[in-house]
């Protein structure tokens, strides 16, 4: 049965030198995979927050009061200005994404003995 998880670099040495195939070094640090996706997650939030702030900026208009009262009342005001809140609102949620890809590469394998109880 044959699941590549090493490879053999045959380079006509008297020694045979075996190294991990990338399957096989996902599954010895499968925290690298995690970083990826979050990352990616990142990127996409990043990218979403832009669009929706360039979108209000291209329209021509900076924060608007309400246009029921010509107040800017809070409720009504982020309802009214909602491409801002949800630019905003992506834009800190990649960062946060962006900070726990960091955490989980410096502290992933620590995290996750504490959270698993394995040693």
């Amino acid at each position: 049965m044959k699941v590549d998880l090493i490879r053999k670099e045959d380079e006509g040495r008297k020694w045979l030198y075996y190294s991990l195939t990338k399957k096989g070094k996902s599954i010895l640090n499968p925290e690298v995979k995690k970083i990826q996706i979050v990352l990616a997650l990142s990127a996409i939030f990043l990218g979403v927050g832009i669009i929706m702030l360039s979108v209000q900026a291209l329209n021509g208009e900076g924060p608007r009061t309400d246009a029921f009262s010509g107040t800017a009342e809070p409720v009504q005001s982020l309802l009214v200005n909602w491409q801002v809140v949800a630019g905003v609102v992506m834009i800190v949620g990649a960062t946060t994404l962006a900070f726990c890809a960091g955490i989980l590469r410096h502290h992933g394998k620590r995290i996750a003995e504490g959270i698993l109880g394995e040693t």
